[in-house]
């Protein structure tokens, strides 16, 4: 195992990631905008992130780790304990999207891009991309991190490890989801740990996004 290695790609997509390919800041700065100057579709960064963040370690995998990415969290693990993880975990996801909901800083920061409305032709590619997103997200930090190096610096460490550099890649975001990324990062490890898999964390993830993106559009529709 070349966990040095694993180590410097991580940071390196994490780094390239938060300067270039963050969506916040591709989609609100325009940077790398459209031919007519404006910003990128947030499916556009959502996709550009999920290359940096996911595609690139899950390249690394077998050479740095010897394992594969199914190895490293793509597989299903131990989905009874997913089901159950997933039926205590869904609603209490439900719960911090509502109290993410209520944030005045989260709100003028989420949703990404315009014209995003609640219909369902506009909305549903939205949250398909969001997956996208977050399946590149979940790969590098739960998978090919946390998966791949906790037989080498034990299941505490590895997930602090991991913890520490997700919430770092927060900096920028409102104080409130910069706050809450470390203890939800360590809570997120410690299910894919349990199930030696990233999927039910990441739809955990995926829907405290999704939920809080929902009830934030129904709001401004209402003001």
């Amino acid at each position: 195992m070349r966990w040095r290695g694993v180590l410097a790609v991580a940071l390196a997509v994490v780094a390239v990631n938060w300067i270039a390919g963050n969506p916040t800041r591709l989609v609100d700065s325009g940077l790398f905008g459209t031919a007519g100057g404006g910003p990128i579709p947030a499916e556009v960064a959502f996709t550009l992130s999920f290359l940096l963040l996911g595609v690139i370690p899950a390249l690394t995998s077998k050479h740095l780790l010897s394992r594969s990415p199914r190895e490293l969290g793509l597989g299903l693990g131990d989905y009874k304990a997913g089901l159950f993880l997933l039926a205590v975990g869904v609603p209490v996801a439900i719960v911090a999207a509502y109290i993410g909901a209520g944030s005045p800083a989260i709100a003028t920061e989420y949703p990404l891009g315009n014209g995003l409305s609640r219909s369902l032709p506009v909305f549903l590619p939205y949250v398909i991309f969001y997956g996208v997103y977050y399946l590149g997200f979940e790969y590098l930090y739960r998978g090919y991190l946390l998966l791949g190096l906790a037989e080498r610096l034990g299941s505490v460490r590895v997930n602090l490890l991991q913890s520490v550099i997700a919430t770092a890649a927060h900096i920028g975001k409102p104080p409130v989801e910069l706050i809450s990324a470390f203890p939800a990062s360590l809570a997120f490890g410690w299910v894919a740990l349990r199930t030696k898999s990233i999927w039910y964390a990441l739809l955990l993830h995926w829907i405290v996004g999704a939920v809080m993106d929902w009830l934030l559009l129904g709001a401004q529709g209402a003001n």
